[in-house]
């Protein structure tokens, strides 16, 4: 049984990443500010993501975690820079249109 978790252990990224694709796909999708995704909870995700990492490199120090975390640690900075950016950019759209009528 632990041979066949050794052996599986290095896919487990996957499983992170593609538990992201559905979000990271939609807001992609969205021509607007994305106010249907939850800021709230991504950062929450992120603040996870950011003590995992941490935990993993300074104290475990498992070189095969340290990838998967820091995959999932880019996942999430990825769907948080890119709602931020549609937020920002939507959001001046809006302003704009407000100032010219």
């Amino acid at each position: 049984m632990e041979q066949f978790i050794q052996f599986l252990y290095p896919f487990s990224w996957i499983i992170s990443i593609l538990s992201f694709s559905p979000q990271i796909i939609r807001l992609m999708r969205i021509k607007g500010p994305a106010k249907d995704i939850s800021f709230l909870s991504w950062i929450m995700f992120q603040c996870n993501a950011v003590l995992a990492w941490s935990y993993t490199v300074f104290v475990v120090g498992d070189p095969l975690l340290s990838v998967t975390t820091t995959l999932v640690l880019t996942a999430n900075i990825t769907m948080v820079m890119v709602l931020v950016y549609k937020r920002i950019k939507y959001r001046e759209v809006v302003v704009e249109e407000a100032l010219s009528a």
